[in-house]
């Protein structure tokens, strides 16, 4: 059994390494594509099968590590309690209020907004375009926060703990979740290599991923919320739109 889980390991650290990466360029270019013939349920149908293939191994994983009788603490899975639960509490909520604090930021000021608008443009073919697909992006959040947390900072940190110290595999597994994202060019790879640090970090004084995956999905959905925000400025001001003539 040790040499068959040694394989299923390799497998499940082969596909978040490699199959990831490619998985998420081809389905890139396949949502452009699509959105440029004008199949823009195309956003919608991408959604869901982000959704999916990432519930599905969670599951798989999940389902592995209980099979293997391996503790879920070494998934960073153990919830904490007492102090260190309320501190996890207080931290949400002055995250969550900080990305209020920002919207209202962007809200007040066009050269924030403009900035923004920079950032956000090139993958405005990801972003949600209406409500409804706003909504959608939210469960996609969800389940995006769940799964990249368990498979870059809980399972890929503890796989490559086998052969070096922690704060050398949260490098590591940064970098390759930065890599995951190799459809966002060179500077969206940067960015979200910086994320993952930020994560590893939280990781490491939490000694839980839980806050993690939280805080992730909270700062995607942010993300959605403000491209939405940002095609819809006129109803985001609270300002009728121009009448054209």
């Amino acid at each position: 059994m040790p040499g068959l889980t040694t394989l299923i390991d390799g497998i499940f650290a082969a596909l978040i390494l490699v199959a990831v990466p490619i998985f998420g360029l081809i389905s890139h270019r396949n949502l452009q594509s699509a959105i440029a013939d004008g199949f823009f349920q195309s956003r919608r149908e991408t959604y869901f099968r982000l959704m999916t293939v990432q519930a599905l191994t969670t599951t798989s994983l999940i389902s592995y590590w209980l099979w293997a009788k391996r503790p879920l603490s070494d998934l960073g899975l153990t919830p904490p309690t007492g102090w260190p639960a309320v501190f996890n509490v207080l931290f949400f909520v002055g995250a969550f209020a900080a990305l209020a604090w920002m919207r209202g930021r962007l809200r007040r000021k066009e050269e924030l907004r403009t900035e923004a608008w920079t950032q956000l443009v090139r993958f405005m073919d990801l972003l949600p375009h209406n409500k409804r697909e706003l909504k959608i992006s939210y469960l996609l959040a969800v389940v995006v926060g769940i799964s990249e947390e368990l498979a870059y900072r809980g399972f890929l940190i503890w796989w490559l703990q086998t052969w070096v110290p922690f704060w050398t595999a949260v490098v590591i597994a940064s970098a390759a979740f930065g890599f995951a994202h190799l459809y966002q060019g060179r500077t969206g790879i940067l960015k979200t290599t910086g994320a993952g640090l930020m994560f590893g970090g939280i990781y490491w004084v939490s000694g839980h991923i839980l806050l993690a995956m939280a805080l992730h999905a909270m700062v995607d959905a942010h993300a959605f919320r403000v491209a939405l925000l940002l095609q819809n400025r006129f109803e985001w001001l609270d300002v009728p739109p121009p009448i054209e003539d």
